[in-house]
C-alpha cells in the first residue's frame, strides 16, 4: 500500500522537487492520501509478523525443510 501510494501520488518527486510525477493518477489523490499513511503505519507490523512466521516455521520443520530454512541468514 505504501509503495503504490508513493508511486502514483500527484505531488512533485521527493528527490527532484521541480519534476512532476510522470505516472501520477490525479483521480486517485483522495484514496492515496488514506492508503499511503496506512501502509506506512502497518509496515513495522508486517515486518515483525514476517520474521515471526519464519521462526515458527523453522521450529516446526523437520528434516529437509529445516535444512533449507537454515540457508536463511538468521542473526
Amino acid at each position: 500500500m505504501y509503495v503504490l501510494g508513493s508511486a502514483f501520488h500527484s505531488e512533485p518527486l521527493f528527490n527532484h522537487p521541480t519534476i512532476a510525477n510522470p505516472i501520477a493518477i490525479d483521480a486517485a489523490r483522495p484514496l492515496l492520501r488514506v492508503v499511503q499513511p496506512l501502509g506506512a503505519a502497518l509496515l513495522p507490523v508486517v515486518v515483525v509478523c514476517s520474521a515471526a512466521s519464519i521462526l515458527v516455521r523453522f521450529r516446526r520443520a523437520r528434516g529437509l525443510e529445516r535444512q533449507q530454512l537454515k540457508w536463511l541468514p538468521m542473526r
